[in-house]
């Protein structure tokens, strides 16, 4: 597991798909999940540019997806005795997504200039 991830964050993702392919499961159980993950990095790896995402900056991790959903949507939408539609909630998210960016004035501004 380290050696794939080392060589993922290394852009080597067609060398992490040929030796998943080279190895088998020990049970059936273990092969289907060998292939699974197989097919997956086979359908995604054209956004798996991980060498790339690390020297720009960005990160790759899904933890801080994960916290911005708990920190700008869930704080937000579920408030006690709240009720959203979906439409409804999209635009509270938006607002929040803003207010989280520090890009507030662009709100501010959009307000000021509706007829």
């Amino acid at each position: 597991m380290e050696k794939q991830t080392h060589l993922l964050k290394e852009g080597e993702v067609q060398k992490v798909i040929s030796l998943l392919k080279e190895s088998h499961g020990s049970s059936k159980e273990a092969e289907k999940a060998r292939a699974d993950v197989v097919r997956y990095y086979e359908n995604n790896q054209s956004r798996m540019h991980y060498k790339h995402y690390l020297q720009q900056g960005y990160l790759i991790g899904s933890g801080a997806i994960e916290s911005a959903h708990r920190n700008v949507v869930q704080q937000r939408l579920k408030l006690s005795g709240q009720r959203w539609s979906i439409k409804g909630a999209q635009q509270i998210v938006n607002l929040r997504a803003c207010k989280k960016s520090n890009q507030w004035n662009l709100v501010t501004q959009l307000i000021k200039s509706a007829p």
